[in-house]
């Protein structure tokens, strides 16, 4: 109404001027100007501010033993430094998107995916590890640490960092003292057995000449049985004093724990029954036959001493889904046996701890160690007069992986 009844430009004259913005020419009031100035610098800078604010530095360090990568909130990799590539034995190319979609066969990514997967799963704010690989035909043991890195209050990257473990380092060292203790093992077998082989002979020469005689074989059976025990107590130090890591190889468990359960039956007592149930589809994980075979007669023997020679054991295998990585393995032998309180079950993987009369209180320990070294865990559930259940979780290899 105002504009209608003055002439503005009388009021308000135009500029005497002609601007040039961006090759466009503008005769207009400096109002005007500004606000088509505030807009096309609004047009230009919000682009900017994106970029910036989305393409965050993500530097590291470089070290010659600690590698490091680090991957935004959506595991895509921003950077990662030389070490990572020479101590995961990758090539550039495979890391860029390796957590979302690796398929490859490099073992080291594909572990690190898999636990990348948990630790976001979690939600974790700081996760570690050991874990065992061969590389270059050689066992090596890795440190692998998870951080989750934060802008202000929201997640932002994570940080992924691997070392080769001082322990495995040590290695060398510690094969030394084992091969050592195993020699002197060896040698007091060597004395020993002849000197059971001599008892043996003294009683059948004994009853062949002068008969029995209580006396003599109760003695004769004391000294051969403390003989004995000696011996075990020597084999069971000489699995302890083992500390080489195993020779993993790629096994269809199903099959394996088939014919070792065959193998086991002409040691079952005449009262027990072993039987074993098993998935249909073929199940694989690396493992090494001979050090596992160990760990499944250890709880079957655990499994008859605990039934007095009397009951059911059952050896069952099946598949255990992880979100995003290939699963677990998991095996469990259960027993109808007599059982352990709360106070026992927290103490069986306590050294020198048995619930046997004549047990060494080893054999646990050692099928843990065992397990550890196979990136399984193994757990036990009991309670008293109910029976007992181990369960051993392993980590599944796809099929194709060779």
């Amino acid at each position: 109404l105002l504009s209608s009844e003055l002439n503005l430009d009388e009021i308000f004259p135009p500029p005497a001027f002609t601007l040039n913005f961006l090759g466009l020419s503008l005769h207009a009031n400096k109002k005007i100007f500004l606000l088509s100035a505030l807009f096309l610098l609004l047009l230009i800078s919000l682009p900017l501010f994106y970029l910036v604010r989305n393409n965050k530095n993500f530097s590291i360090p470089e070290s010659s033993r600690i590698g490091m990568l680090i991957v935004d909130k959506w595991g895509i990799v921003k950077n990662y430094n030389y070490a990572f590539l020479k101590l995961s034995n990758a090539y550039p190319t495979e890391l860029k998107d390796f957590l979302i979609k690796y398929r490859g066969k490099n073992s080291f990514l594909n572990r690190i995916r898999q636990l990348y997967l948990k630790f976001s799963a979690d939600k974790a704010n700081y996760f570690h590890t050991q874990s065992h690989f061969m590389m270059h035909h050689e066992q090596k043991t890795f440190d692998i640490e998870f951080f989750r890195l934060h802008s202000g209050k929201k997640y932002s990257a994570a940080l992924i960092a691997i070392v080769e473990s001082m322990a495995a380092k040590k290695s060398d060292e510690l094969r030394l003292w084992a091969s050592m203790a195993q020699r002197i093992a060896h040698k007091i077998k060597t004395p020993l057995a002849t000197i059971l082989l001599a008892i043996q002979r003294l009683q059948r020469d004994y009853h062949k000449n002068w008969g029995r005689n209580n006396k003599y074989d109760n003695l004769f059976h004391t000294a051969i049985s403390e003989i004995e025990r000696v011996r075990e107590n020597i084999n069971i130090f000489m699995k302890v004093a083992q500390l080489e890591q195993p020779n993993l190889k790629k096994v269809e468990l199903t099959k394996y724990l088939e014919i070792e359960l065959e193998n086991y039956r002409s040691r079952l007592p005449e009262g027990v029954t072993l039987t074993m149930e098993a998935e249909q589809q073929p199940i694989f994980a690396n493992i090494d036959k001979q050090h596992f075979r160990e760990v499944l007669y250890n709880l079957f023997d655990n499994s008859i001493t605990a039934m007095n020679s009397n009951g059911q054991i059952q050896l069952s295998i099946n598949t255990e889904a992880v979100n995003g990585g290939f699963g677990h393995a998991v095996i469990e032998v259960t027993d109808n046996g007599k059982g352990m309180s709360a106070s026992q079950l927290s103490k069986i993987f306590t050294p020198g701890f048995t619930t046997s009369a004549h047990g060494s209180g080893l054999g646990l320990v050692i099928a843990k160690n065992i397990i550890q070294s196979h990136e399984g865990t193994i757990s036990v559930e009991s309670s008293e007069n109910s029976g007992t259940t181990v369960k051993i979780k392993l980590p599944l290899v796809d099929q194709t992986e060779h």
